[in-house]
This record gives C-alpha cells, structure tokens and sequence, in this order.
C-alpha cells in the first residue's frame, strides 16, 4: 500500500527531473555564450545586476482559483495572473489523455485554459520549443512559447508540461494570457544593442560598425574594437498591462581575462531597457537553481541559429 509519504516523494523526484529537465532544454540553447566553455575567464566582480523594471502584477480570478481547487491541486500563481506551478501530490493533474506527449500537453492546456487565461487565439499561438524525455523515468517535459502577432515571447510567455503517458503531473508557466500584438519597432537592432552598450558603460568602446549579419532572426554585428560578434532580434515582452516590441540583445567581450556576458531586452519604441540578465553569472551557476529560473527567458534550441563567437 502507497503512503503519503510515499506518493509525495514519488511526485517531488518527478518534479525535480521535470524541472532539471526544463532547464537542460533552455540551457543547452545558450549558444551565443559557448565562448564561456572555450575561454579561460573569470566573472568581472564589477559586473551590473540582473534588472527587471515591468512593474504590477494580476491576482487570480475567482473562477481561476475555483477551477484550481476543483483539480485538488497545490497552485501558485505568476505575476499575470496565471498558473507559476501546479501539482496534486495524491495523483495526477489529469489522466485518459490520448496522443503522443505533445498532444497531452496541448490537450490539458486546452481543457483548462482558463487558467492560462487564453482563449482559442491564445491557444493556437502556442509554439512547441521542446519536447524533452527524462532520463531513468518514463515522462516527458513538454516545453511551449506564447507568439504575439508574429514575435515569439521574451522573457515569460512559456509553459512546461509534465507528462506521463497519458497524464499530466506537473505543470510550470509564466503564461502572459492573451495579449494584443505589440505596436512596430521604431529603433533597428543596432540602436537598440548600442543602448545595451551605454547602459554597460561600454559605449566609448564601440567603433562603429565593420560588417552586418543575418543569421535566422538574428541581426549579427561585427564591432570595431570586440573580438566576438553582437547580436540583436526583435521579441515581444509581455508586462502585467500589455505586451512590449523589444530587441533581444546580447553584448558579449572578454577583456583582461574579465568576461562579460548579457542580455538586454530594450524597448524597440523608447529605447528604454526593460530587462537586464547577467549570462556570465547565469552560466557559472547552472541556471536551475530556482524554481523559476527555467522560466525566464529562451533561446534557440538550434545552436547553428546564432553562428559561434
């Protein structure tokens, strides 16, 4: 006979393969830092924090939460208002789901939507990142992006589904709900990574630019004065009151054996930076230290799509 202790334990060490799990899939897509594992360097201890300046956050509605209680599962809940984690530890999320894993994940997003809140627009824009098998359990961690308009999210807009057969035990996200298409860029991608640049205090550095690049949805940039090319594509970022067009940018130099490394989302109207991530410090620490961590960001899964530095 099954304990609860013992069913408890047997959720806990799924969830913490479906999260190791996540991370691997988006970690091993950061191949624009492959320079990290090439390179004897040390992280600048002058280097600038991680930043974040979205601001407000959306409660859960009451239909959300009742829907929640309904599944008998432990919810928490993300800045917009939707599903952050979900599990019943007694048993499973959902069962008798028919398909390969990628059609479970779908389907039980599908049939509780509302949690999501997304509607059927919201639910067709979900792309598949990653369908990833767990090593030594017999589940999958079904990863999933949120596209508005024609931009893949940045930063949130992701759910992870865990499957098991024809069953749901856990799930993840930092699903933005539906979100209106962001407005046209108004900066290009240079202007945008040079405001990166300034906002490192690296912009004296710069000597123009020697040559420019198109590598997938990637604008590359060979700088005067860097020894790695830079690199800008447009994203949407979501925000608790609307949806951002934003630049993905990654500024990357070695200097004196120092290393920096970030990602910069840089409003692609303003020119304001919006988000700041320190890769360097995010390399070195494995990413999956925090439950959120696999959460906050994405990179192609193709290491070819970025070219090497």
């Amino acid at each position: 006979m099954r304990t609860a202790e013992g069913v408890a334990g047997r959720f806990n060490r799924a969830s913490r393969q479906f999260l190791t799990a996540t991370v691997f899939a988006l970690l091993t897509a950061l191949a624009p830092l492959n320079a990290l594992g090439q390179a004897l360097v040390h992280e600048n201890q002058a280097a600038m924090p991680n930043l974040d300046k979205r601001t407000g956050t959306l409660a859960p509605t009451a239909a959300q939460l009742s829907a929640a209680s309904a599944l008998g599962a432990t919810t928490r809940w993300n800045r917009f208002g939707t599903v952050h984690s979900m599990i019943k530890y007694d048993g499973y999320l959902a069962s008798g789901l028919s398909g390969d894993a990628v059609q479970v994940a779908r389907a039980f997003i599908s049939e509780h939507r509302d949690l999501f809140r997304l509607s059927d627009v919201g639910l067709n824009n979900l792309e598949l990142l990653n369908d990833q098998k767990m090593a030594g359990y017999n589940g999958h961690s079904v990863l999933f992006r949120q596209k508005f308009g024609d931009l893949p999210a940045a930063e949130d807009g992701l759910i992870a589904v865990g499957v098991v057969g024809d069953k749901v035990y856990y799930v993840s996200s930092s699903c933005a709900g539906d979100r209106n298409a962001p407005v046209a860029a108004s900066i290009g991608p240079y202007q945008a990574w040079l405001r990166a640049a300034q906002n490192l205090g690296r912009a004296a550095d710069v000597g123009g630019v020697s040559e420019t690049l198109t590598q997938g949805d990637w604008t590359v940039f060979k700088i005067v004065g860097f020894s790695y090319p830079q690199r800008a594509r447009l994203r949407a970022l979501p925000t608790p009151t609307g949806v951002r067009p934003v630049y993905e940018t990654l500024f990357l130099s070695v200097r004196g054996g120092e290393l920096l490394g970030y990602t910069h989302f840089v409003d692609a109207q303003t020119g304001a930076i919006l988000v700041r991530r320190n890769r360097v410090q995010q390399f070195q620490q494995g990413v999956g230290a925090s439950e959120s961590a696999p959460f906050t960001g994405e990179y192609s899964v193709n290491p070819n799509a970025c070219g090497s530095t």
